[in-house]
């Protein structure tokens, strides 16, 4: 389905061509122009407000030319700032920070794009809307909350204005109706509310209009008609917009839209009965309307094919996914009627295989989506089925996967002209033939996730405009060399993807780098085995290598990588593997990715990794480290790693306090090594954090610096050395639902502020030397599952409050300290408790009789052979 992103680059390069023939100041900006000096100023000010880990600034330098710098156009007359563009196109590059006031100095600016920049601002600055000369601006992608401004009602020259994806709340202020000149406007994928201002329908120039929200922004009271003066509108999405179910006059409206090309309703709680009373329109747009989207609603039968057809007969993308459509037929009106429909999305309904004979009718259709749905039919009478009519000499795209299609693979070339066919997650079976006849033109062809067996044909080597194949996760069962050997055929030229992980195939590597395009290879999860060869080359495009679990064994040198200056992603994890790198080894490739857990990198920690700049994800665990970690380990700017293991090797050395480059909310573990020293407040930005079975012996920094921790869900200290009393400060973390602070030498009474950690599921407090009573306000974790704190000094009686607030707890254990008395009555409430020990304490009085009535303890006894 065309998307506004695509739209939006499209409206994005009109009106820079527009600008670019208009403003005639701008050509040749960077060679003649020279930056005001003013100007100057308030973008180094900027530059200085912002965090830049990968240089995007980087030619903002004081006393040179602006209008020279990366992102900046001036005019060649007068030097002042008209264009600053700042997006980027790679996702994981990305400026973050607090936008300064300073930007006001750019008053003749006339196009501003900051698309991805992560704003740390709790609102869109205000004085955007007093750059009066914008005539272009993005804000798209920038985590904004707060309302929108209604200083932008003031923007009277703006023709584009792109607020997508932020936080965005409240109202769409009315003011917005002032931009007369007003062509394109996205409030996409927000949390807006209220009615949409009938004010918007004074943007007469308005041509794309997208208000998809997460909120409740609803239809007004008018109906529709705020949408009778938007004549010029070709591009509308209405998604998740409330009461348009039952909104007649609007939806006339819309039918009214002579110019009218992409209409999106998605999730607007349609229904057979509500399109019932619609059947009277006849799209005024029915000669335009080329693009229509019903997703997500609530339609059940073949009327909606029936009213679409009737509506407008020139669509050529249809999309009424995840619906509820279950009759087993499609109207044959339908086929007939969609005489330039191209792409039909039917995924994630309740459809069957059975009479999709119909769909064969459609002689121009490419596209067929029919994932997620109920066909049980053996593949060979769905594809009969769907091949019956002129379909099969159109359709280039086909997608059955995620049902229950049986049987094994039958002729494939019934469709000349297919080139992607989806067969993935469903339960064919048996071996592939041998003699089976692949379309001429596939490029695409995943069978993964089925219970194929045998070896991957001859005839699939013979397919020489194939890029991708994925057999992943089936029974192949034979060796690597003659698979490799059977796709050696022409489309070892074209092949760019291939997939083999999860089966049962055996053997050694054999030579790889007779695909000379490919670009992805997954072999992990089989059973590989042997030595690496010294003298195997991969393929020299490669940009992702799986080859985790498959036993192979051998060592690896800088030689096997001598021609991969293309990886992005690596993982040779859990294998006998000895990675043995020069010491000054410069690798020719950046890597995002690193998964060498279980593999030998030691015992010196691995020198290579100050080479890579650009990465996300690093697993080197269980590596066989004995090392102190560098200092440019922690120190490296370029990296924004999402996903940090080091754990279970010797690394020695203490966290400096300073932040390390990770990216929002990392996951991080240092787990089994010998760290000491103080823990570092940075690591409270991470979402799950394990530092245990190290020597840390402080955490009061931690714990209490300033500021909120939002997302750390998963905390354990676990068997360090920790000492003192647990800080008071728990109040601080919103987001924990576990906390292990078991095995150290921590004394004190258990701190009043946990109980304000509401999200806790697990707490760990076991070994320690804790005294005092459990808080009362403990209370308040009622999503408490397992609550140990054996084995500490903690003394009076149990509370009672365990079992009259606590009833999700499967696991409580309190043996080895002080308490007293008798067992509570209100612990006969835990239903749901699986292990209970209160051993070794003071004690007295007779077991409650209701204690025989944990009939889930006993069931988990059983289950785990414990009678």
């Amino acid at each position: 389905m065309t998307n506004p992103t695509c739209s939006k680059i499209l409206m994005k390069s009109v009106l820079i061509m527009c600008f670019m023939l208009q403003v005639v100041d701008l050509v040749c900006s960077k060679e003649n122009a020279k930056c005001i000096e003013s100007e100057r100023e308030a973008l180094l000010q900027f530059k200085a407000a912002m965090v830049d880990d990968f240089g995007l600034l980087s030619s903002w330098k004081e006393k040179s030319n602006c209008c020279q710098w990366k992102g900046v156009h001036c005019s060649r007359l007068t030097g002042h700032v008209q264009r600053l563009d700042l997006s980027s196109e790679a996702e994981y590059i990305e400026l973050r920070g607090k936008i300064p006031e300073s930007l006001l100095e750019l008053q003749h600016l006339r196009y501003l794009d900051f698309t991805g920049i992560h704003s740390q601002d709790n609102h869109i600055p205000e004085f955007f809307g007093s750059l009066r000369n914008l005539r272009y601006l993005d804000l798209s992608h920038c985590g904004f909350g707060g309302k929108i401004p209604t200083q932008f009602g003031s923007l009277s020259h703006l023709r584009y204005l792109n607020l997508q994806a932020n936080l965005l709340e409240g109202s769409i202020p009315f003011q917005l109706g002032n931009l007369s000149k007003l062509q394109y406007l996205n409030l996409d994928v927000n949390d807006l509310e209220g009615t949409i201002p009938s004010q918007i329908g004074n943007l007469s120039s308005l041509q794309e209009l997208y208000l998809f929200n997460f909120g409740t922004l609803k239809n007004g009271d008018g109906g529709g008609q705020w949408l009778s003066k938007l004549n010029s509108l070709t591009h509308l999405d209405l998604s998740h917009v409330l009461n348009l179910e039952n909104s007649h006059y609007l939806f006339q409206m819309v039918a009214n839209l002579s110019n009218l090309r992409e209409l999106s309703l998605t999730n607007c709680n349609f229904s057979d009965h509500s399109i019932s009373s619609f059947y009277p329109f006849k799209f005024k747009s029915s000669n335009s309307l080329s693009v229509f989207d019903l997703s997500l609603n609530h339609f059940t039968s073949s009327m909606i094919f029936h009213w679409v057809s009737n509506v407008t007969s020139n669509l050529i993308e249809l999309n009424l996914s995840d619906n509820n459509l279950f009759e087993d037929h499609v109207s044959n009106n339908f086929g007939m009627a969609m005489n330039s429909l191209e792409n039909l999305d039917l995924r994630d309904n309740k459809l069957k295989g059975s009479n999709m004979k119909l769909l064969s009718s459609i002689c121009t259709l490419r596209s067929l989506y029919l994932s997620q749905n109920n066909f049980t039919e053996d593949l060979a009478s769905i594809l009969h089925n769907l091949s019956a009519g002129c379909m099969r000499d159109s359709l280039e795209e086909l997608d059955l996967s995620n049902n229950q299609i049986t049987g094994s693979l039958p002729d494939l070339s019934i469709f000349p002209f297919l080139k992607q066919l989806d067969l993935s997650l469903n339960r064919l079976s048996g071996k592939i033939p041998e003699d089976i006849t692949l379309p001429s033109q596939l490029e695409s062809f995943s069978i993964s996730g089925n219970s194929l067996e045998g070896v991957v044909p001859n005839s699939f080597g013979n397919t020489c405009t194939l890029r991708s194949l994925d057999f992943s996760l089936n029974n192949l069962s034979r060796e690597l060399s003659l698979i490799i050997h059977h796709l050696s055929g022409c489309a070892r030229n074209s092949l760019q993807e291939l997939h083999l992980d999860d089966n049962q195939i055996y053997g050694t590597l054999p030579d790889l780098s007779i695909f000379p395009s490919l670009k992805k290879l997954s072999l992990d999860a089989n059973m590989l085995n042997g030595r690496i060869p010294q003298n195997i080359q991969f393929p020299p495009q490669l940009e992702t290598l799986y080859m985790g679990s498959t036993s192979l064994e051998g060592v690896i040198t800088n030689h096997h990588f001598a021609n991969m200056s293309k990886l992005k992603v690596l993982d040779l994890s859990d294998n006998s593997l000895y990675l043995k790198f020069s010491n000054n080894w410069v690798p020719s490739f950046q890597l995002r990715e690193i998964y060498l857990r279980n593999c030998k990198l030691g015992p010196s920690f691995p020198k290579w990794l100050q080479t890579q700049d650009n990465l996300l994800s690093l697993d080197i665990s269980n590596a066989g480290i004995s090392d102190v970690v560098p200092h440019w380990f922690w120190t490296l700017p370029s990296w924004k790693l999402e996903s940090m293991n080091i754990s279970y090797n010797n690394l020695t050395g203490t966290i400096p306090k300073f932040p390390v480059r990770f990216s929002e909310y990392p996951s991080i573990s240092l787990a089994t090594n010998q760290f000491e020293g103080p823990i570092p407040p940075f690591l409270r930005r991470a979402i799950s954090l394990d530092l245990s079975d190290n020597k840390f012996s402080d955490f009061d920094l931690f714990a209490c610096a300033n500021g909120i921790v939002e997302q750390l869900g998963k905390l354990d200290f676990s068997d360090n050395h920790l000492s003192g009393k647990i800080p008071n400060c728990w109040s601080k973390f919103k987001s924990l639902s576990y906390i292990d602070l078991s095995n150290n030498n921590l004394s004190g009474e258990v701190p009043t502020s946990i109980g304000s950690a509401l999200q806790l599921q697990v707490l760990m407090l076991r070994n320690n030397h804790l005294t005092g009573k459990l808080p009362f306000s403990l209370r308040s974790c009622t999503n408490l599952v397992m609550l140990d704190a054996g084995e500490n000094e903690l003394s009076g009686v149990i509370p009672s409050w365990i079992g009259g607030d606590l009833q999700q707890l499967q696991m409580l254990i309190l043996r080895r300290n002080r308490f007293y008395g008798g067992l509570p009555l209100s612990l006969c409430h835990l239903a749901n408790i699986h292990l209970l020990d209160i051993s070794s304490n003071n004690l007295k009085g007779q077991i409650p009789t209701c204690f025989k009535n944990f009939t889930a303890m006993i069931k988990g006894m059983k289950d785990n052979n414990m009678i």
